[in-house]
């Protein structure tokens, strides 16, 4: 099983993913973006450690081939890891990516469509859930100021952000739940424990 947790910079992702991980043992994360993969048990099987081998070529494969605007890597990276007994989370995926394409990096709307739809068409043949957390545009901006972030991120781009999201998340054909993260991790991973 895939679960995608996605959502804006300081909504809580990463705070959830962990509550996730500390509540479901059997879960791994992997982090595309970052570049890491954390195991959650303290020993590793030797399954794992031969997935591992096979998760750094895939992993160097899905971000290289993502950075330079190929469709086929992430699905062929949900191909490859789902041959394991093996659930993974994805802290931020496809939303992101085209959230991200068009407010930050100003990408074609076009081509960014695409991409996703591509994408989450491919996902959606897997055992994959998606999980959006939101939260008030208010709220997420001064959680960035707390941060420092409020330099890369003014008020019109995390608007528009916000609007990305929320579109790409009303398009996705995954099976999904939008949370507001508007009360603690654990109470809000605790209520979705049976939907996942």
């Amino acid at each position: 099983m895939f679960i995608i947790v996605e959502g804006m910079h300081d909504v809580g992702k990463t705070t959830f993913v962990n509550s996730l991980l500390k509540l479901n043992n059997s879960l791994q994360t992997f982090d595309k973006f970052e570049g890491k993969r954390i195991v959650s048990t303290p020993e590793m099987t030797e399954r794992n450690r031969y997935f591992d081998e096979d998760l750094t070529k895939v992993k160097n494969d899905a971000i290289s081939s993502f950075a330079l605007g190929a469709n086929c890597a992430i699905s062929w990276f949900a191909e490859r890891i789902s041959r394991y007994d093996l659930n993974i989370v994805f802290d931020r995926l496809h939303l992101s990516e085209f959230a991200y394409s068009l407010a930050i990096r100003n990408h074609n709307y076009l081509g960014a469509i695409h991409k996703f739809n591509t994408i989450d068409a491919r996902l959606a043949k897997t055992n994959t859930k998606l999980i959006y957390l939101t939260n008030n545009i208010n709220v997420i901006s001064e959680r960035a100021k707390d941060r420092n972030k409020n330099k890369h991120f003014n008020d019109e781009t995390n608007e528009q952000l916000l609007f990305n999201l929320d579109k790409a998340y009303k398009l996705s054909g995954l099976q999904k739940i939008k949370l507001e993260t508007n009360k603690p991790a654990d109470e809000l991973v605790a209520d979705i424990m049976d939907w996942i």
